[in-house]
């Protein structure tokens, strides 16, 4: 979060009126991870691409249909993807993980489709796959990946960089779900 603190949403058309002072009744972050039991951390999502990001948002938009797929924890990420672009009206599905070869199902994919892949540390041979086989078929493809030297970066046509750095032996989600959050946004508001 880019803020200190925060205002309860249903709240704001009662600051705007003037019936609710914003200072006492916001919410410090700090105050309330201590009494909840989590670490806040403040900042905002940097050192991504503008154009890039909206030459992407403009891609999703103008598929026939988006695919997304991602393995262990991207797969939940390409459920995000998924679950997101639908909700602004765009045709888009996650690719399954259960395939004895995810590559199995790029066969109902079409040229006017898009697939959209997370690709993070341990990078996945799977995953590259699908960039190359999609490629052949003569799909586009975007990668979100972590940085500027992944292998999933040289095999898409887009590539989206974000950081996946966490505290833990395994890779975080929340910059990579802000990205996400971002791109709806994108999408619904300047493409369509």
């Amino acid at each position: 979060e880019r803020n200190r603190t925060h205002i309860w949403k249903p709240l704001l058309h009662e600051v705007a009126a003037g019936s609710l002072d914003a200072n006492l009744d916001e919410v410090g972050y700090r105050a309330h991870c201590y009494r909840w039991g989590y670490r806040f951390f403040q900042g905002t999502l940097e050192s991504i691409d503008r154009r890039t990001f909206r030459q992407v948002a403009g891609m999703l938009h103008d598929a026939d249909h988006v695919f997304t797929f991602g393995l262990g924890i991207s797969a939940q990420l390409a459920e995000l993807a998924s679950y997101l672009m639908t909700e602004h009206g765009l045709r888009a599905n996650r690719l399954s993980t259960h395939f004895t070869s995810p590559r199995e199902q790029l066969v109902t994919m079409r040229p006017g489709d898009v697939l959209l892949v997370f690709s993070f540390p341990p990078y996945s041979r799977q995953t590259l796959e699908m960039l190359e086989e999609a490629r052949e078929r003569g799909m586009r493809t975007v990668a979100i990946t972590d940085r500027a030297a992944a292998p999933a970066v040289a095999l898409a046509h887009k590539a989206l960089r974000v950081s996946s750095h966490g505290m833990t032996f395994t890779n975080t989600t929340s910059s990579t779900t802000v990205l996400l959050n971002a791109l709806a946004v994108e999408i619904a508001s300047h493409h369509r």
